[in-house]
């Protein structure tokens, strides 16, 4: 078990060192974010069929710890910042994904049907955004979109969670334009 964990932060730290350049230019554009939304602000990595969390603003009237921490993995199918990466999939890669993966109930959110998972993915191709609507963890609502990169993949997503009481299943105009100008500035 030991060792399994020295894996996984090697792995982690491998892979930080892939997007250091974008994750130390994410600082002050995160910090910016979380302070305008007063939610918690996530620079977030695709490896695989994973999210990896690479860093985090919180804002200074954030009442609640957030639960993720730098370097925690998390399925796609039930984080918005791994709906947006399975967005940018093509057709067949994403019905691949949701006949493959075992879509296990998180909450009493969590998708768990294949077909429905396809339907969410669409939506999120079309609008732009994402939406964890207390699927990966009860009484935490996530918010996210796509940092603009290669065309056809997306290999970074930056998100705003918080208590579901204060966060909408659709985001506002104000926290949409916040993620959007925050993707762009972090993308360069």
């Amino acid at each position: 078990d030991h060792d399994h964990h020295w894996t996984i932060a090697a792995r982690t730290a491998a892979l930080a060192r892939g997007f250091a350049p974008q994750a130390t230019a994410s600082h002050p554009h995160l910090r910016a974010l979380a302070e305008r939304t007063g939610l918690a602000a996530s620079l977030v990595a695709c490896e695989g069929d994973e999210a990896v969390y690479l860093h985090r603003a919180i804002p200074r009237s954030f009442t609640l710890v957030p639960t993720i921490r730098i370097g925690s993995r998390a399925p796609l199918y039930c984080t918005a910042v791994g709906k947006t990466f399975l967005a940018r999939r093509s057709p067949a890669d994403q019905a691949a994904y949701a006949k493959a993966t075992r879509l296990q109930a998180l909450t009493p959110m969590t998708i768990t049907d294949p077909a429905h998972l396809l339907r969410e993915i669409d939506a999120v191709a079309h609008q732009g955004w994402a939406c964890d609507d207390e699927e990966c963890e009860r009484g935490v609502r996530c918010l996210a979109v796509a940092i603009p990169g290669e065309a056809g993949s997306t290999a970074l997503a930056v998100s705003l969670s918080g208590p579901a009481i204060h966060v909408a299943a659709k985001p506002t105009r104000s926290q949409l334009n916040a993620l959007r100008e925050a993707a762009q500035a972090i993308a360069g």
